[in-house]
Formats: structure tokens, C-alpha cells, sequence
């Protein structure tokens, strides 16, 4: 029982460490206030959208799959959201801020 205690204390001390360097912390900052705003901490699609977009570079594209992990992991999603951010991304998209093809996204330049 002693190890299995250890093991979750340095399985969350791992996944917290590893989130604070995956983002800023001003995005860690807009994380938190966003999910105190709502009921249960549930962001909505113009809020993950913002985190989208704060995580991607800002030349160049990134693969459609690298950025829905990355943000997972600044939301502290699980696999089973990733519907939910690929559906931000489609919103992002609808408003021109991204483009994309068949496995890249980017920032549309302005």
C-alpha cells in the first residue's frame, strides 16, 4: 500500500511538472480564471480555442495532432476531449484565424 502512495505522488508530481514547462504561465493564468468562471470548470469552444492559439507557433505549421496533445495537456484533458479541441480548431478555422490541410494547422497571417 506505502508504494502505491509513492507511485501516485510521483506520478502527479511528474504531470505537474511537465505542464508547467509545456506553457507559459500567463496561459496557466487564463487556464485557471477560465475555469473558475463557469460551473464544474467546463471551458467553452472560444476559450480552448485562445489556448489553441497561444500554443502555436506563430510561423510555420504544426502538425493538427502535436497541437490537440498540446493542448490537452495545458487543459488537463483527457484523450476522450480531443473531439472538443479539434472542434475549437474548426471554429478558429470558420473565423479565418487558422488554416489548414489534411494533417498541418497555422496562423493565418493578417
Amino acid at each position: 500500500m506505502e508504494l502505491s502512495v509513492q507511485k501516485a505522488k510521483a506520478v502527479s508530481s511528474h504531470t505537474n511538472t511537465s505542464h508547467e514547462k509545456g506553457s507559459p504561465p500567463s496561459l496557466r493564468e487564463y487556464i485557471l480564471a477560465a475555469r473558475q468562471k463557469r460551473p464544474h470548470g467546463v471551458l467553452v469552444y472560444e476559450e480552448i480555442g485562445y489556448v489553441v492559439l497561444q500554443l502555436m507557433p506563430d510561423d510555420g505549421r504544426i502538425e493538427r495532432l502535436e497541437i490537440i496533445k498540446k493542448t490537452a495537456d495545458a487543459l488537463e484533458f483527457q484523450e476522450a476531449a480531443f473531439k472538443r479541441i479539434s472542434d475549437a480548431i474548426r471554429r478558429l478555422e470558420d473565423m479565418k484565424k487558422v488554416s489548414s490541410d489534411v494533417k498541418h494547422i497555422w496562423k493565418t497571417k493578417k
